[in-house]
């Protein structure tokens, strides 16, 4: 997954798009703050997880020294959004917690049922931590006159994009069909056999057979130091 991601972030699409939403905001800058911890959240949830933070800081920072908004308040409105996020069904931590308890013996049920709790704690905490951060440091005050139209997205980075909403349409719409149209056989087994490291993979190859980025910088952008610490803990 991380692999996966780090072609988006090594090409600069997901940072681009990053400030094409915040240039959205120009005419209500009250609200750019909301915007940073939406797009921490969402990044997060898709997939990228605590990865997130690498491509959406410097951009918070670049953003908080053009409004002149609080560096503390883009720093936490972003991390807020990206810390709870990753617990989604389809994004790091959701996936480590949901195949640790599987290997522990617990049924795919329960390791879900934990993860959306894990969620939803995270939810509470992070966004009340958020809302004190918007009010303390003022976000309400933010302005919005230096924001500059962004650069047209290039062609790697509107490929990359295209590869990454096709990643969830595939692993959004397979659960989904199975939800809406239960008991087909086809579905069924796509559902049970939809792997989020083989679908990452293979998203991956399609990014290097399309030559979005070089693999071999995407390769040791990888928080390689992370997964050996999950490696032994798992052991």
């Amino acid at each position: 997954v991380t692999f996966f991601y780090s072609f988006a972030i090594l090409n600069g699409s997901l940072e681009k798009l990053s400030l094409h939403a915040v240039y959205l905001c120009r005419s209500i800058p009250w609200a750019i703050p909301i915007m940073l911890y939406l797009l921490g959240f969402i990044l997060s949830g898709i997939g990228a997880g605590d990865g997130a933070i690498v491509l959406l800081i410097p951009a918070a920072m670049s953003i908080a020294k053009i409004t002149g908004m609080n560096y503390f308040l883009a720093a936490t409105s972003t991390i807020c959004g990206i810390s709870y996020a990753g617990a989604t069904p389809i994004s790091t931590i959701g996936i480590f917690i949901s195949e640790l308890m599987e290997h522990a013996g617990y049924s795919r049920e329960a390791a879900n049922s934990f993860a959306n709790k894990t969620f939803f704690h995270g939810f509470v905490v992070f966004t009340l931590v958020f809302i004190l951060s918007y009010i303390i440091f003022k976000g309400y005050k933010v302005k919005a006159g230096g924001i500059a139209l962004p650069e047209p997205f290039e062609g790697k980075q509107k490929t990359t994009l295209a590869i990454i909403f096709l990643y969830l349409c595939v692993m959004v719409l397979v659960p989904l069909l199975h939800l809406v149209i239960p008991q087909n056989a086809v579905i069924d087994l796509f559902a049970d056999n939809l792997n989020i490291a083989l679908v990452s993979f293979f998203f991956a190859l399609v990014s290097i057979l399309l030559r979005v980025g070089d693999e071999k910088k995407a390769f040791l952008r990888v928080p390689w130091s992370a997964l050996m610490t999950l490696c032994g803990m798992c052991m």
